[in-house]
């Protein structure tokens, strides 16, 4: 069974001015027993569900302030949802400022399914400026 992806907002690349403080910020609400997810570049792993305090849990944040790639060199940062123990996600990214003000909201988007075979990588390019 595929997983159904219901977007908000789905833009799949942002240029963020780290240099003047700007960063991401990631929310994942889960419904299911054990939610399980991570978050990885493609240089390394970011995150992951099993890390935080009080897992399993229906709520999770975090932010990304350190980043990787070069100046112009565009890299991708990916969610990936298992669906073994948790039947629906709602991913939400956000670009923020030095002053943690919403600039953006890149992506906003629910993914569902019953099949504990499914799942699902959702990217987002990210060019530092």
């Amino acid at each position: 069974m595929a997983v159904k992806v219901t977007p908000r907002v789905r833009k799949g690349a942002v240029n963020l001015h780290n240099s003047s403080g700007e960063f991401l910020a990631y929310t994942v609400k889960a419904q299911g027993a054990n939610p399980s997810f991570a978050q990885a570049c493609q240089h390394r792993e970011i995150q992951r569900s099993d890390q935080f305090p009080g897992h399993p849990k229906q709520d999770y944040s975090w932010t990304v302030k350190q980043f990787d790639a070069a100046p112009n060199t565009p890299d991708t940062y990916t969610v990936s949802f298992l669906f073994v123990a948790a039947i629906k996600y709602t991913l939400k990214i956000e670009q923020l400022d030095s002053r943690n003000t919403v600039i953006d909201v890149l992506q906003d988007i629910d993914f569902e399914s019953s099949d504990p075979h499914d799942r699902h990588h959702e990217p987002l390019l990210v060019v530092l400026k």
